[in-house]
């Protein structure tokens, strides 16, 4: 099974696969409200990065535990879609998707990531 990541904002209105998993990040501080980040930064970026770490713990906890659940139901003979959404697709569904993939690798699985809006604010 490869598992297909996304991250996007949900104010592009994406058409999203029925049968995919889909993450909001809302319950995270928006760093796009910090007078120092603003939409110049993306969660890529140390400085997001940091801030949103102090923020997270707890948030990535329940992600992965519903993940976890999720993958466990899914057939291994067949690819799967996972959507981390935020408002603009910035900031904290990169950062989510980026720290998600990292722990799924840890775990052995194939994933592949893709930030499907993070090239509108250059």
């Amino acid at each position: 099974m490869k598992i297909l990541l996304k991250s996007l904002g949900f104010m592009y209105r994406h058409q999203l696969e029925e049968d995919a998993l889909v993450i909001e990040c809302f319950d995270l501080p928006d760093p796009a409200l910090k007078k120092e980040i603003g939409s110049k930064m993306s969660g890529l970026d140390k400085k997001v990065q940091s801030f949103l770490d102090a923020h997270s713990e707890n948030f990535l906890s329940r992600i992965r535990v519903k993940i976890r659940n999720w993958l466990e139901k899914q057939d291994p003979k067949f690819d799967v879609k996972i959507y981390i959404g935020c408002a603009g697709g910035l900031h904290r569904s990169v950062y989510v998707a980026e720290r998600i993939k990292v722990w799924l690798e840890d775990l052995g699985h194939n994933v592949e990531l893709e930030h499907l809006d993070i090239d509108r604010y250059k």
